[in-house]
């Protein structure tokens, strides 16, 4: 009777089957924004690599070594590409970056296309690295993909405001005149030239969506392009590029030109598999200790 009752309560094959099949049917709830755009000076790196292939080629062809001439039509106007999508759920952050770079290569002069690809999910559990040429994953990359982390203590990263306790805590009575005047003058130059982005009272409209530009002094000069539309139906997030501004990232550039990244499209509230936010099953987990079993 034991046995019979036993058999009973375990699962079949096509019970678990049908379990697995459910489970990877989960869907997510996200805002999808997809940027271009590239690092560095487009103009100047590419100059640059030409001039130095040429240097190359004369040279390798001085002392006998392989030579391959490149050509001004055969490489692209941008040497660095990016692509990111960004995934905005409520309680995590997914980013698939695409890189495409072309590199001297100083053994024969060629300059290759490489492609690499690396995603990032974060949230306040923490950040799983995924390096998808490497076939690795390192970080925080549990198994549950993050879907439990806190979105409170997720939307609480972005650092405050000239409010913050540094600015606005009572300095010790007891405080030299000479740390007094010091601190004093610290926080003025904080109020003057924040070291983050403050809005600028601009708005424009990318992929039919309103953000607002917010812009940072120093050191660099950079503007971003943060939204949050109303039609979201949850607290949207932070990224990695506006941890100060939670919002969907629409735009970003800087003067020097370091990043720019442009938006091609945007979704919001798009169902997307739950899978997409788990680490592969073709990379192998990585932590300090070694390789996850």
């Amino acid at each position: 009777m034991v046995r019979l009752l036993l058999l009973f309560m375990m699962p079949t094959a096509g019970m678990l089957s049908t379990a697995h099949a459910q489970h990877a049917d989960d869907k997510v709830e996200v805002h999808h924004v997809r940027l271009t755009g590239h690092t560095g000076d487009a103009k100047f790196d590419r100059d640059y690599t030409l001039k130095v292939h040429a240097g190359c080629v004369e040279r390798n062809r001085a002392m006998g070594w392989p030579v391959k001439t490149q050509s001004v039509a055969d490489l692209p106007p941008v040497l660095h590409q990016l692509e990111i999508d960004f995934y905005y759920a409520s309680n995590r952050m997914l980013q698939l970056h695409r890189h495409i770079d072309y590199y001297l290569d100083q053994k024969d002069c060629s300059i290759p296309r490489t492609e690499t690809r690396l995603t990032y999910l974060d949230s306040s559990a923490g950040l799983c690295t995924m390096h998808h040429e490497r076939g690795e994953a390192s970080g925080d990359c549990d198994s549950g993909a993050h879907a439990h982390a806190s979105p409170e203590h997720w939307q609480a990263l972005a650092p405050s405001g000239p409010d913050s306790k540094m600015m606005t805590a009572p300095l010790p009575p007891d405080l030299p005149p000479e740390i007094r005047d010091r601190v004093e003058a610290h926080r003025q130059q904080r109020r003057e030239s924040p070291p983050w982005p403050q809005p600028t009272g601009e708005r424009r409209t990318m992929a039919g969506v309103s953000c607002e530009v917010y812009a940072l002094s120093k050191p660099i000069r950079r503007e971003q392009c943060i939204a949050r539309p109303s039609a979201s139906r949850f607290p949207i997030p932070s990224s990695r590029f506006n941890r100060s501004v939670p919002g969907l990232l629409l735009s970003t550039e800087s003067t020097p030109p370091g990043l720019t990244l442009h938006t091609e499209e945007v979704h919001l509230n798009k169902l997307v598999p739950e899978r997409l936010f788990r680490v592969p099953g073709e990379l192998r987990v990585v932590t300090p200790k070694g390789i996850k079993p």
